[in-house]
């Protein structure tokens, strides 16, 4: 389907091949020597940060989208009140929530109902929130902003969440709206009936508010009734001086806008913040085995504008960001504070409930556990509930505080001058999997390294960000995939729009963000790729389905014979194709997609349908997030393109798996395959305080040995085929471990033996099962089977069934997460020591045992595509 054009050479060897290994391959334009930074006042990422701020101060840099919610009420979020002139706040008579029924509803939705994992709390018949007037004795409502003693109160919502309510006292001495000056004194929680999942269920848990409550909430009413006294919401705009902040809302439109910082705005933020934290000592010094002092700051979080603000802050001030997964085991997260001993993280209020959940559910099995050194806990969300304030404070010793303290704490003290710091310096670490025992391991990334990363995409004109581009965030920035974008995002002065929190929305986050640069990956292009063929495909017939097909295949043949591999088409993008270019943003001039595979067949589609390039990049963790790319003037699919200007690499023989540099296909013709190795500035400099675990990836000669299979293509691009290491990714960047989850699953009581299987380009996990005898012989009996017959009787359907069943119980009751629970198995009779599939030290032998049952993997997959 389609042949790499001859023009587009991706590599070309700058070496002799040696017995056992490949020449060495590096781009083209890198024959003599390696590219090492963008510019050459260019060093470390201080020196690009502050370039950024300098050049675009004007410009919009950081965006969030304030969503509205159902029932009409807008949501709210802190500014600082001199930020742009005016701010909108709602306000009311003194109506609060009783303090001591909100925290008994808000610790019942934690312990009970898990807390719904939105950030919201279910509404359930047990639950009864009065709604009292405050100084019922004063009956004069005042609703003049300029009053004395005024009481407002604002309703956030989150993610479709009704959240909190705020109450705050008003003062103003001198009568002056430009003097106005509002403190707020306590935050309290609203009754939540935004987590529905439906409008029915939504509906009738408005209906068990308004029986227990006397609320009345409406599709297009913004009034709170109590006990038929009506008090409306009402707008106030407040002049406010530079002194002055407050939690307040932009104005903004019905579908839910984008609210922009400058760059000016973000440099002012990140200096602040930066002498906050130093002030409050909010940093861990760690040695590194004597070579230097890194200073720690721990980030726990979603993709969102405050986790770029603290990592900035780091980049700035020489601390080391350690980012923490999103989604996170409280094992694992207890290794990693353990590990690095870190005295302060900053998160969102979101992963807050989560350690409140992980910790009250370890108290509860009686078992202790760890935080190492934690002392501080830094909340991106202004509100945090004094319940949880209590919980850390109190029985934990942990303090809880807000960003916006330490950044205003910051304000108030001398700006500290910037450190000068070293290309060597550590400016990330970055956690992957350990491949022996499934643990968490800190990749450690230098300033080096990331501007490298930066060189490597500045050099190449059809790929390097724009002033004038707006990227849309959404993927992990604790991976380095999403880490090293927004850094190409911040150089080139682009605007960052991040997503509104939650992945059904994604779409349209797109429509209204029209951003014009998207990284994704595999799974997300899938669900675009399926979504377009049930829609306008198998689904429809006739004439429509048939012009459908034409204008695909018209654009096909076009982009194959296009010398700059177009994938426009001014007659089918106008007419057939429009309204899906139109469905995200209507702007988008470059997706990429990373962390594993595309199919050819979905990378086809998608990039013709869409009008826009897909570009696939291959990298890891330990090469700083890009080693090699496509060209967006390659019309082929099926390949990750070749090495960036900072990378060379070469490929060695795994004789033990059978990929060899002599390979013969199955044309007669010689081809190169084994495991890929790299080298150049972008490899990082070793794991946090794992010298062996280094040593075993990183040889002598500075190769990293990556432990992908990979085979060489006549144009200098490379294909991945395969992996050697005991650890693989998931089609969403996920790295799961088998051996880990083969040692979990050994507990259900129906299995003998368990072998996992997935791999980049499958969407779940599947496994070769060995059943108990015990299991079958009792299936068998219930079935009126003779129980003489094992294997006649492990083929009875009700076996698979019963073993699943046995491994989602297990998965559930384990915690853990959707994509390293087994979907489907494979039935073996024999066990897997008599299979010679065992070694003397009792562990798998991994790949003899895939090569064995490949043909029975191979039929759990055989419908999906």
């Amino acid at each position: 389907m389609g042949n790499t054009k001859s023009e587009i050479v991706y590599s070309v060897p700058i070496s002799d091949k040696v017995p056992g290994e490949s020449c060495i391959y590096r781009h083209p334009l890198c024959t003599d020597s390696l590219v090492i930074t963008p510019h050459y006042e260019i060093q470390t990422m201080q020196d690009a940060i502050l370039k950024t701020f300098t050049r675009f101060e004007h410009r919009q840099c950081l965006g969030t989208r304030l969503l509205p919610n159902p029932s009409g009420l807008l949501s709210t979020q802190g500014f600082n009140s001199n930020a742009n002139g005016q701010e909108i706040i709602r306000n009311s008579s003194q109506a609060v929530l009783k303090q001591n029924q909100v925290n008994s509803m808000y610790q019942q939705s934690i312990d009970d109902l898990n807390c719904c994992g939105g950030g919201g709390y279910m509404v359930t018949n047990q639950t009864n929130i009065e709604l009292n007037i405050a100084n019922p004795s004063n009956n004069q409502q005042k609703t003049n902003p300029t009053q004395a003693n005024q009481q407002y109160f604002s309703v956030s919502r989150n993610n479709g969440l009704l959240k909190t309510q705020t109450q705050g006292q008003y003062n103003d001495q001198s009568n002056n709206e430009s003097n106005a000056n509002l403190s707020f004194q306590n935050i309290v929680y609203q009754q939540d009936f935004g987590g529905a999942k439906t409008e029915y269920e939504r509906q009738k848990r408005i209906q068990q508010i308004q029986l227990s409550t006397n609320l009345s909430f409406t599709e297009k009413q913004t009034l709170i009734d109590i006990e038929n006294k009506k008090f409306e919401l009402q707008k106030a705009s407040i002049l406010t001086n530079g002194k002055s902040s407050l939690m307040g809302a932009k104005q903004m439109a019905k579908g839910g806008e984008y609210c922009w910082k400058t760059y000016k705005d973000l440099f002012n933020t990140v200096k602040n913040l930066a002498t906050g934290i130093r002030s409050l000592q909010l940093t861990e010094q760690n040695d590194e085995q004597e070579k230097q002092t890194l200073d720690l700051v721990g980030i726990w979080s979603r993709s969102r504008e405050e986790w770029v603000i603290v990592d900035c802050a780091n980049v700035l001030y020489n601390n080391v960001t350690v980012p923490i997964p999103e989604q996170i085991h409280a094992s694992d997260l207890s290794f990693i504070l353990e590990d690095t001993q870190l005295s302060s993280i900053f998160c969102g209020r979101n992963e807050l409930e989560r350690l409140y959940r992980m910790i009250r559910s370890s108290q509860k099995a009686q078992v202790v556990m760890s935080l190492g050194n934690l002392q501080n806990i830094i909340c991106f969300d202004e509100f945090i509930p004094s319940i949880l304030q209590k919980f850390f404070t109190d029985q934990i010793g942990i303090n809880v505080i807000t960003l916006k303290f330490v950044i205003d704490k910051g304000a108030q003290l001398p700006t500290i001058p910037f450190p000068k710091i070293s290309p060597d310096n550590i400016q990330s670490f970055c956690y992957t999997t350990r491949q022996d025992n499934g643990k968490p391991i800190a990749a450690m990334l230098s300033h080096r390294n990331f501007v490298s990363f930066l060189a490597s995409v500045w050099n190449i004109s059809h790929l390097k960000p724009q002033q004038d581009d707006v990227y849309l965030s959404y993927l992990p920035l604790s991976h380095i995939y999403e880490k090293v974008s927004i850094y190409a995002a911040l150089y080139a002065g682009a605007s960052i729009g991040f997503y509104s929190g939650e992945i059904s929305t994604l779409i349209d986050d797109m429509f209204i963000l029209r951003p014009t640069i998207f990284c994704s990956v595999p799974s997300f292009y899938n669900k675009l790729y399926q979504t377009i063929q049930d829609k306008y495909f198998k689904k429809t017939e006739g004439v429509e389905r048939w012009i459908n097909e034409k204008a695909l295949e018209q654009k096909l043949q076009a982009h194959r014979q296009s010398p700059t591999a177009d994938v426009k088409h001014t007659f089918y993008d106008n007419i057939i194709f429009k309204s899906f270019r139109n469905s995200l943003g209507g702007r988008l001039r470059l997706a990429f997609s990373s962390s594993a595979p595309l199919f050819s067949h979905v990378h086809q589609t998608l990039k013709l349908v869409y009008g826009v390039p897909i570009i696939q990049a291959y990298g890891c963790t330990q090469s700083t997030g890009l080693a090699f790319i496509t060209n967006a003037l390659d019309s082929s699919e099926g390949h990750v393109g070749g090495p960036t200007l900072n990378t060379e690499f070469k490929i060695i023989d795994v004789i033990e798996l059978g990929y060899t540099n002599d390979d013969i296909d199955e044309t007669g013709q010689k081809i190169i395959r084994g495991e890929l190795c790299l080298r150049g500035p972008g490899i990082f400099e070793g794991y946090f305080r794992e010298q062996e675990q280094t040593s075993k990836e990183i040889d002598k000669n500075g190769w990293l040995h990556t432990g992908d299979i990979v085979q060489l293509l006549p144009n200098g691009s490379i294909k991945i085929i395969d992996n050697r290491k005991n650890i693989f990714k998931m089609p969403q960047g996920e790295y799961v471990s088998p051996e880990k989850l083969e040692r979990i699953y050994q507990q259900v009581n129906s299995i003998t033996d368990i072998c996992i299987y997935g791999s980049p380009i499958q969407k779940y996990l599947v496994a070769v099962v060995v059943p108990k005898k015990d299991l079958v012989d009792l299936i068998a009996k219930e079935y009126g089977l003779p129980t003489s017959s094992y294997i006649q009787n492990c083929r009875h359907p009700q076996v698979k069934v019963d073993i699943i069943s046995d491994i989602q119980k297990l998965a559930q009751k384990q915690k853990l997460f959707s994509y390293e629970i087994v979907q489907k198995i494979h039935i073996e009779t024999t066990p897997f020591s008599i299979l010679g599939l065992v070694t003397p030290s009792n562990q798998l032998k991994r790949q003899q045992a895939y090569k064995l049952f490949k043909q029975g993997i191979d039929s759990l997959y055989e419908f999906d595509s």
